[in-house]
């Protein structure tokens, strides 16, 4: 019992340090966009259900603080965890920011892509980038192929609002111009350096302000860090 104590006492303070800095930092403050949100939803072939309801409310009122987001959404394969983060992004994008969703395959970033373009896509512009496909979305416009160089002109200009991608997103010539939300789906295929660099404030100065994104991790079989975090932490 005493070996189990110290365990789980160790487990509580880590947490507790572990949220005392992450609160230290500041994020961008994003607007709950209610009648766009009503729209995009009616527009939808299907109902969210109860639970994608709730964790999509809870979500848009995390992001709506300053201070960043920690957020661990779980749910089975097919439950429907993608159409919560996109409506995260989407009210991410209409405030004037960027969001980005890390997903550890080619295929699935793809995947992701066009399903935020078929969604969304009339409200904002989309950037697909991996290591064999450079693609930018715009509202109105058939969707182009572009080089890695022109794509990432776009991204770090700010006129891609929400970028999809994989690794590729992880290289030092890749920098956002005012990132506000970062998704990784299937986050137990990523290492905890890998999501650490990507919240770096040296890759996303947010325009110089020093802003950290909200951060939204994905997945079905979440690791035992993340798990130990949400119920410790």
């Amino acid at each position: 019992q005493r070996l189990a104590f110290d365990e789980l006492l160790l487990l509580q303070l880590r947490g507790q340090l572990t949220r005392q800095a992450w609160s230290t930092h500041q994020s961008p403050s994003i607007h709950f966009q209610e009648s766009l949100t009503k729209q995009v939803l009616a527009d939808w072939p299907f109902q969210l259900t109860d639970d994608q309801r709730r964790c999509a409310w809870q979500i848009l009122q995390d992001l709506g603080q300053d201070q960043p987001m920690l957020r661990l959404l779980q749910g089975d394969v097919g439950s429907g965890k993608t159409a919560v983060a996109i409506l995260s992004m989407l009210n991410v994008a209409v405030s004037g920011y960027q969001a980005a969703l890390l997903a550890p395959s080619e295929v699935l970033a793809s995947q992701h892509f066009q399903s935020l373009v078929q969604a969304i896509g009339q409200h904002c512009s989309i950037g697909l980038l991996t290591r064999t496909q450079q693609v930018f979305s715009q509202p109105g416009q058939a969707i182009d192929k572009l080089s890695k160089a022109k794509l990432a002109s776009q991204i770090a200009s700010g006129d891609c609002q929400l970028i999809v991608g994989t690794q590729a997103l992880l290289q030092e010539k890749i920098s956002f111009h005012n990132l506000a939300l970062l998704i990784v789906d299937e986050q137990q295929r990523f290492g905890v350096e890998q999501r650490q660099l990507l919240l770096n404030k040296k890759l996303f100065q947010n325009n110089g302000s020093n802003l950290v994104p909200h951060f939204l991790a994905m997945t079905a079989t979440p690791i035992p860090r993340s798990l130990a975090l949400t119920l410790y932490g």
